[in-house]
């Protein structure tokens, strides 16, 4: 299917791929600038906010677990411990995983809960003889010094590793000996905590939550971090400060990207969905369009090009099929053919009005002021002459007086028919250039020729014995006429030749009428003037 350029197919083509390609650009750019870091930016807060609850529930967890401390540490029992009585019956708590109770220096005075992976409740008392599970599941926080288990971390609260697999949290309180502000030791709750663990269900997106012992040193602006650790995971890290010395707790979410590259793959396919059915959509429009109303268009300007390319010729009317249709394609063609014979119809009328007076038939002042310049052009190109002879029908407002408009113009189509009738040849032109004024274009003609002419132009007018009881000159009607004559060495323009005559015109109706007076055009001295008295003639 070739495209002609600049056919409407072309461009509704063209106008319908510019549009495509507008729409999926602008599809594109929102997807990558506007959804894209939209769905990052929820990714990354979905991350922190993750990382963030967590840290928080950290904190509300050691703040119970100070506040058990708190409470076991006010009891006179652990007072009575540390005083050197026997130890108090411990009761397990489901918030708690191990009681440790230090005296003032440190050293362990009883232990009572069980170690992570292990599900039996034991007590160590102030022997410690069977404190040896103790010892070595916590290996990081007990130490042997001086025959002694010291607990390291003495007095903080907050958060430590344990081992390669679990964390603690840890709430420690002193003991006070009664009102005095002597403190006899603390008193230490533990919670374990796995190194990592999943939030979220399956189905949902996924944390997986991780603790790790870092070095790193917590300042005023740490705050937590998007670490994106590849294609498929992202993390966010948030740094706390540890109950080792010198160590910090690292808490990571590590979220699945999944989802979002889920979305984007569903955005990406429904953004090529949307494409493809465009791309459908267009050619299916392009038939549609193609067959329905471009093929009708086509022909109706085929035709329109036939009546173009043979003016002149006469077109019947546009195919009839096309004609007969009943949409506006059908109207367009009946009123294209409506308005082509109209305006044949008016171009004849036009052009008549434009050459032709509407009264006598002859040309008018336009057709001469176009026609005279080609026509002294040509024959002088021919090195002859042309003459002009310009007549006035004598006392003609006398006559339209005494016998009425009508029979006047009757008398100007007489005068009209006897010119007609002497002046034959293919190349005179006989122009009416007023009311009661003729123009006679006479190439080839010199100013004896023209002045014989005029005479006998004269005489077959009063010929016509067309009675004028008013008229000074002739009981019938006359005329007078003026000559002038352009020869090829001194050339005249048309509008000097017209003036030339008019001039000698105006002398015949000064010395008398119904006479011709001619100018020599051609002479460089002075006007040569011919009166020709008619009325001697006559009489003779």
């Amino acid at each position: 299917m070739l495209l002609k350029p600049g056919s409407l197919q072309q461009r509704f083509l063209r106008i319908t791929l510019t549009m495509l390609l507008l729409v999926m650009v602008f599809m594109g750019y929102a997807l990558y600038t506007i959804l894209v870091p939209w769905l990052q930016d929820q990714e990354r807060q979905s991350a922190l906010i993750s990382v963030y609850r967590v840290n928080q529930q950290f904190d509300r967890d050691i703040a119970e677990l100070d506040e058990l401390a708190h409470l076991l540490a006010g009891s006179n029992s652990i007072r009575s411990l540390l005083g050197g009585a026997g130890a108090p019956a411990m009761v397990a708590h489901d918030d708690v995983d191990l009681w440790l109770v230090t005296d003032r220096r440190g050293a362990l005075v009883m232990a009572d809960g069980h170690l992570p992976g292990s599900d039996d409740w034991q007590r160590c008392d102030a022997r410690l003889e069977d404190c040896r599970w103790l010892l070595n599941g916590l290996p990081s926080l007990l130490t042997r010094r001086a025959g002694e288990t010291i607990f390291n971390p003495l007095n903080q609260s907050g958060m430590g590793g344990l081992n390669d697999r679990t964390f603690f949290m840890l709430a420690s309180y002193p003991v006070q000996a009664g009102t005095r502000s002597e403190m006899l030791g603390r008193v230490h709750a533990l919670r374990f905590i796995p190194k990592r663990w999943r939030i979220g269900e399956a189905s949902r997106q996924a944390f997986i939550m991780s603790l790790d012992s870092s070095d790193a040193v917590i300042t005023q602006n740490s705050a937590a971090q998007i670490v994106p650790v590849s294609s498929r995971w992202l993390r966010a890290r948030l740094l706390r400060q540890g109950v080792v010395p010198g160590r910090t707790v690292e808490l990571t979410a590590s979220v699945s990207r999944s989802d979002l590259g889920g979305t984007l793959t569903t955005l990406y396919m429904s953004l090529l969905a949307v494409g493809a059915l465009l791309l459908t959509t267009l050619l299916a429009m392009l038939i549609l369009f193609r067959t329905v109303i471009l093929r009708p268009i086509t022909r109706l300007s085929d035709y329109a090009r036939r009546l173009r390319d043979n003016i002149g010729e006469h077109l019947e009317a546009p195919p009839a099929w096309l004609q007969g249709r009943d949409d506006e394609l059908g109207v367009m063609a009946r009123e294209f053919q409506h308005l082509i014979h109209t305006l044949d119809e008016r171009n004849a009328h036009l052009k008549a009005l434009s050459q032709r007076d509407a009264l006598t038939g002859l040309s008018n002042r336009r057709l001469l002021d176009r026609q005279l310049p080609r026509t002294l052009s040509l024959t002088h190109r021919l090195d002859r002459p042309v003459a002009l002879i310009m007549i006035d029908v004598d006392h003609f407002k006398l006559y339209n007086d005494c016998y009425g408009h009508p029979e006047g113009d009757e008398c100007l189509k007489m005068i009209a028919a006897t010119l007609r009738d002497i002046f034959q040849r293919d190349s005179d032109l006989i122009a009416r250039i007023g009311g009661e004024e003729f123009v006679i274009v006479l190439p080839d003609f010199d100013e004896h020729q023209a002045l014989e002419i005029a005479c006998g132009l004269c005489t077959a007018i009063k010929a016509q014995c067309m009675p004028h009881e008013r008229s000074p000159t002739h009981r019938y009607v006359t005329i007078s006429a003026g000559i002038a004559v352009s020869h090829p060495d001194e050339p005249l323009s048309g509008e000097a030749l017209l003036k030339q005559a008019d001039e000698a015109l105006y002398e015949i109706k000064k010395s008398g009428r119904d006479a011709v007076g001619g100018v020599n055009a051609s002479s460089s001295t002075a006007a040569i003037d011919a009166l020709f008295d008619l009325h001697g003639t006559e009489h003779q």
